[in-house]
């Protein structure tokens, strides 16, 4: 019998936001086995000991995985190549995605992403460019908004700190950079821990100002007073920013529950 775990993707970035979305997903999956890096799916750590699987390990294990993050990185930006080569043993969620335009029509989406996309359909798309995008592909789809309006805020303690996650610091507030170098060459488990100090910090706040979609988000769900000061026309932000937030989060709670709900049974049967 193979082994079977749940699992959440990462990235290895700069941009905690990313980190951010893997916890979100973690929170709500029955048990958190495995981390798959998201731009090389057969780079998967265990999630106890952050260990990465060795590949003869691969012919015996199931993963299931919810698939929320940002699609896709380039693994060259000169040329603009792409990597997506999800292995056979995960059993994806495809929900809160988000496909960035540049694969809008590209060679890579006809043989690679939309094939996959087609396979797992209705696809939970994180905004709206994406879903116009996917639909137009005759995929079915539906806006399934960010995994992270799904964090709870597990605290009554409310400090006195301002926070400002900007580009630019403003003046009264502590700054937070959501992107550096630093997080970049963090070891996966600090990042994670940064991550979620980060979190607990805005769970906790008096106040936040940010141009960050995964600062705004997060303090929407936690009930952290916030305000979005960004580009609220950028195609990763429309839909999300002024959109039915709470709408979002039911439908993001009731598809990973039913999702989970037919695995288990799977695993029964």
């Amino acid at each position: 019998m193979k082994k079977f775990g749940y699992g959440a993707i990462f990235a290895q970035t700069g941009n905690i936001g990313d980190m951010i979305q893997t916890i979100a997903a973690s929170n709500l999956l029955p048990s958190i086995d495995y981390y798959i890096n998201r731009d090389n799916m057969y780079e998967i750590y265990d999630a106890k000991t952050f260990r990465i699987l060795d590949k003869n390990e691969f012919d015996n294990i199931k993963i299931a995985v919810i698939m929320n993050a940002w699609w896709m990185n380039p693994i060259s930006r000169e040329n603009r190549n792409y990597m997506f080569d999800p292995p056979d043993f995960l059993i994806p969620l495809c929900i809160s995605m988000h496909i960035i335009p540049a694969l809008f029509n590209s060679p890579f989406f006809e043989t690679r992403l939309g094939p996959f996309l087609k396979k797992y359909e209705p696809i939970g798309c994180r905004d709206l460019a994406t879903y116009n995008f996917v639909i137009k592909k005759n995929i079915k789809a539906y806006i399934s908004g960010c995994m992270t309006l799904t964090l709870v805020n597990n605290t009554d303690v409310k400090s006195d700190k301002k926070y400002c996650a900007t580009r630019t610091k403003i003046t009264d507030t502590e700054h937070i950079n959501h992107d550096t170098s630093h997080i970049a060459r963090l070891p996966l488990k600090d990042k994670i821990m940064f991550a979620q100090n980060l979190l607990n910090n805005y769970m906790t706040a008096l106040s936040v100002t940010t141009d960050r979609l995964h600062c705004y988000l997060p303090c929407m769900a936690f009930k952290t007073p916030v305000n979005f000061i960004g580009n609220k026309n950028d195609p990763r932000m429309v839909s999300l920013i002024d959109g039915p937030l709470d709408q979002y989060k039911d439908v993001l709670l009731d598809n990973v529950r039913k999702w989970i709900d037919d695995v288990e049974k799977s695993r029964s049967d």
